[in-house]
């Protein structure tokens, strides 16, 4: 995010260059006294002079109200001198300056700091340098300081320091570790931020859980902020995929037969998610926090039919969602009624499903609902997580999958504060005011990009299924399998 010039102390930078501001007062004879300005810029290298970063020139562009130069500028290959006099109140006198980078990095203006200063007496602006600002390799960038009088017959010192980071490490990539994961800000400027949801859990190849979604957008940020990113986990048999995975069920028939599979009602996947505040990942003001989630898909299920022992009525599990969660798919029953269950949506959870032999749970604000005992598969986690399956004789229900969220992404909701997990008023799932969306931090993306579990793609409605970007951004995929995954990158661009 950038800033303009900012007055403080930093910690030794990579670079330094610093300019001198050193003023005398000469005695005028016609009724004004002129004020003086000799102006140094100087500079120190950490390293060779072939390949460090420094202001490489210093020119006058411009001099209004009788300012001028009083000596020629002098250059040396640290020091870059002028002497100029502000004879008026509001006289003014600018300069161009180069900054020339001979490395082969990118570096970052990181700060313009105000190293000592006797008093306000001459005032400064800078046009075309700013925080954040990207210098790349072996390139120049132009930028100007205006120097104004305003008061005469007066002195002051003032000491301006250059500082440049050096960009070494533009991708910063999180896997599954079962905990959040702390990322703190390195540099000032844009990142582009990419999560995927996880899997539900699998009965074998053919009969598949969810998979997860992907969301992604960019936003200006400021260095040494902290985020904490929550990368869902897979459902693992009835084990619930970590951050907000909903619990499978297991009925044990002590089986003979297929005994690598006696688990039948599966686990949902976890969501992947950015929060600014830590703690674990059910914790209420922690996912409050979260101004992006990716959607986890919901578990399998498979029904073991005691009549004739073997397993029947298998059923993949529905894919993580993008502004709604995808609702269980419509099963024909052996008698009795059935009520799906439903996926999340930006401003409530998926129902469980209604079976007339065992019924499913409602999912929450950030996690799948349980499977209950001998019911359908676990709900997938998301912004709002899905219901889980039921069961209706002899046909087994899977379940809903959650939502994914974006701030700034029109369709989404937000909720109301950090202490209030309602929606904001007046907004409803899918609307078309992008205001519903911006998260009570004011953290908002732009350039979003909202792609569910079977490749779809979101605005405030579902669109065309075009898939989403592989983990390493050289391929496409139309869901997320397995563990989530969070990617970073800082735009150099």
């Amino acid at each position: 995010m950038k800033k303009q010039f900012k007055t403080h102390m930093n910690d030794k930078p990579l670079f330094f260059l610093s300019l001198f501001l050193f003023l005398s007062i000469i005695g005028i004879t016609i009724g004004y006294s002129a004020l003086n300005t000799n102006l140094t810029l100087s500079g120190e290298a950490y390293v060779r002079v072939d390949a460090d970063i420094r202001i490489t020139d210093l020119k006058m562009i411009e001099a209004t109200n009788s300012a001028y130069e009083t000596y020629n500028n002098k250059y040396s290959k640290d020091t870059t001198s002028t002497f100029i006099s502000l004879p008026n109140i509001d006289s003014t006198i600018t300069y161009e300056g180069t900054i020339t980078n001979k490395s082969d990095y990118s570096y970052l203006v990181e700060d313009i700091l105000e190293e000592s200063k006797t008093n306000g007496l001459i005032t400064y602006t800078f046009t075309d340098l700013s925080i954040g600002d990207m210098i790349k390799p072996h390139s120049t960038k132009k930028f100007t300081i205006k120097f104004t009088g305003n008061v005469s017959n007066q002195t002051n010192d003032l000491v301006l320091k250059y500082l440049f980071q050096k960009v070494e490490k533009t991708v910063f990539a999180f896997d599954y570790t079962g905990n959040s994961q702390e990322f703190k800000i390195p540099y000032t400027g844009k990142y582009k931020i990419e999560l995927w949801g996880a899997q539900g859990g699998t009965y074998d190849s053919e009969y598949v859980g969810g998979k997860g979604s992907y969301t992604s957008g960019v936003i200006e940020l400021s260095k040494d902020k902290v985020f904490y990113i929550y990368v869902g986990g897979a459902g693992v048999n009835d084990i619930a995929g970590y951050n907000g995975g909903g619990t499978g069920s297991f009925y044990n028939l002590n089986l003979s037969i297929k005994d690598d599979h006696k688990i039948w009602n599966y686990a949902g996947g976890g969501a992947t998610d950015v929060r600014i505040v830590s703690g674990t990942w059910n914790n209420p003001s922690s996912l409050n926090s979260r101004i992006m989630v990716a959607a986890g898909g919901n578990g399998a299920a498979a029904l073991y039919n005691t009549n004739v022992q073997y397993v029947s009525n298998l059923f993949s599990g529905t894919s993580g969602g993008g502004i709604t969660g995808y609702d269980e798919p419509i099963k024909t029953t052996c008698g009795g009624t059935y009520v799906n269950a439903k996926g999340g949506t930006q401003t409530s959870s998926g129902t469980g499903a209604i079976g007339t032999v065992n019924s499913g749970l409602p999912g929450g604000f950030g996690f799948g609902a349980n499977s209950p005992y001998r019911s359908g598969s676990g709900g997938g986690a998301g912004y709002y997580g899905g219901g889980s399956g039921g069961s209706a004789n002899c046909v087994l229900g899977t379940g809903g999958s959650g939502s994914s969220f974006i701030s700034g992404h029109t369709g989404c909701v937000a909720i109301s504060s950090a202490n209030n997990q309602a929606p904001k008023s007046g907004c409803t799932s899918g609307t078309s005011n992008a205001s519903c969306s911006i998260h009570y931090s004011n953290y908002k993306f732009t350039n979003t990009m909202m792609i569910d579990g079977d490749g779809y793609q979101w605005t405030n409605t579902k669109g065309d299924s075009l898939g989403m970007p592989t983990h390493d951004g050289t391929s496409v995929m139309m869901g997320n399998s397995n563990n989530g995954y969070a990617k970073i990158t800082f735009i150099t661009e």
